[in-house]
């Protein structure tokens, strides 16, 4: 590595962990400080040190022997290995001796740490120090075992008590022999990943750039500009079935169960706006100076209404879905307040209006341009389209036209960009349902 690469790398490095470390550039040294123990990184050092080209992402060692990926686990319950793996800081190693893959659950080696820090834009890097800033833990060194069998260098410690900020823990897989594809490791990976979960009633989730992505996504849409000395007490009850969908979504940080959250709200009034509008339009057709109901033809243009309009199995909704979720938009969303909400809100009107929904192919809307009743139809399409993608996972593979399924690891952000408008409905939904205390 070029020694003013690494000056460039310590210069990013926030003035609060240059002050902690007490980072020092001298002519032929770095010298810092930690736990009141002095260390020095020689340039010859870092001249030595070995980085992986621009094509290879930052977040992904991969050779054809060695697959590294950081990971986080979460767990069903308490699960007694994975919190003595977590707490103790252990490894744990499975072999494969017979097709030669070892597979290792340990804190990320020295070559992941150099390609992430190195490598990592500046953005995600320092997201995650500004996070680790608000943390009143002492900066401790741990990311490594230090014995009289592992000699920790300088540079080792220096980045991976940068590194520990952002990644725990890595799962990697080593290959003895054979020469392994990059599709064929990330195979294994997932593999592992479903043999751990079944084992131990627990996830190991992939770590990649996407998650941090997701996670400043969420936070610049769903930005929270209150005080709560401007909190008022509520002056109106809300129904009880609502608000448990409602928090359902907002307490979720999955953006599958966020959408199908605040979508269950409105889907609670597909059957009375329904049955609603159904009657009425009975009413008006049988209330209608021309109707006879001595006239078979007259009779028979309701009954072909009703077989038209509802469903024969009485215990489902009688009408259809996207039908019903029109009818409800129609009735309850206040368009001049999705105006103000959509275009004060990182300008969310214009991306509804330039954008479909990639996964779902669904409907673009003009709110600012379009009549109501094209913004309600397009609205209304975008919504269902998006909600079958998500519920409907039934394969492509004999279909001529392939129907729009979601991929959590591929669409996660598209998927995101959805729910501001489907939590302001959900919300406006809850508060025309409501009365006063």
């Amino acid at each position: 590595m070029e020694f003013t690469r690494f000056l460039n790398w310590i210069d990013s490095i926030p003035e609060y962990y240059h002050s902690k470390l007490a980072i020092q550039i001298k002519d032929e040294t770095i010298q810092y400080t930690d736990d009141n123990n002095n260390y020095e990184i020689l340039r010859s050092e870092i001249e030595a040190i070995p980085l992986l080209d621009d094509q290879h992402p930052h977040d992904l060692f991969y050779d054809e022997h060695t697959y590294e990926v950081p990971i986080t686990t979460t767990s069903l319950g308490r699960t007694p290995h994975l919190s003595y793996l977590r707490n103790h800081n252990r490894y744990a190693q499975f072999e494969d001796t017979e097709n030669g893959f070892t597979y290792s659950l340990s804190k990320p080696s020295l070559t992941f740490v150099l390609n992430y820090v190195f490598r990592a834009p500046p953005s995600e890097l320092h997201y995650h120090l500004r996070h680790r800033l608000y943390d009143n833990r002492p900066i401790s060194y741990d990311s490594l075992d230090e014995s009289e069998e592992v000699k920790v260098s300088t540079i080792e410690r220096l980045f991976h008590l940068m590194l520990r900020i952002t990644v725990r823990r890595t799962l990697k897989i080593e290959s003895r022999e054979q020469l392994i594809s990059i599709e064929k490791f990330e195979n294994l990976a997932n593999a592992f990943s479903f043999n751990f979960s079944y084992n131990f009633n627990a996830t190991i989730q992939f770590r990649r750039s996407e998650n941090h992505d997701k996670d400043h996504l969420i936070s610049k849409l769903f930005k929270n500009n209150s005080s709560t000395d401007e909190l008022d007490p509520p002056k109106r009850i809300y129904n009880a079935e609502l608000l448990a969908k409602y928090n359902m979504a907002v307490s979720s940080d999955n953006p599958f169960v966020m959408y199908l959250g605040f979508y269950h709200v409105i889907e609670f009034f597909f059957e009375s706006v329904f049955k609603e509008d159904l009657i009425t339009q009975l009413r008006n057709e049988i209330t209608h100076p021309k109707f006879s109901t001595k006239r078979n033809s007259d009779m028979q243009k309701i009954i072909d209404l009703i077989k038209k309009r509802v469903k024969s199995n009485l215990n489902d909704f009688q009408g259809t879905e996207e039908e019903a979720l029109k009818l409800t938009l129609s009735k309850y969303l206040e368009l001049d307040n999705l105006k103000t909400f959509l275009s004060s809100n990182n300008n969310l009107d214009e991306y509804y209006q330039n954008n479909d929904v990639s996964f779902s192919s669904g409907t673009k809307f003009a709110i600012m341009n379009d009549p109501d009743d094209k913004i309600i139809r397009n609205i209304s399409s975008r919504i269902y389209k998006t909600r079958n993608a998500l519920v409907h996972s039934k394969s492509n593979d004999f279909l001529q036209t392939p129907r729009g399924v979601y991929h959590p690891l591929k669409h996660e952000k598209a998927l995101i960009m959805e729910i501001p408008l489907l939590k302001f409905i959900a919300e406006n939904l809850i508060i025309k349902h409501s009365q006063p205390v």
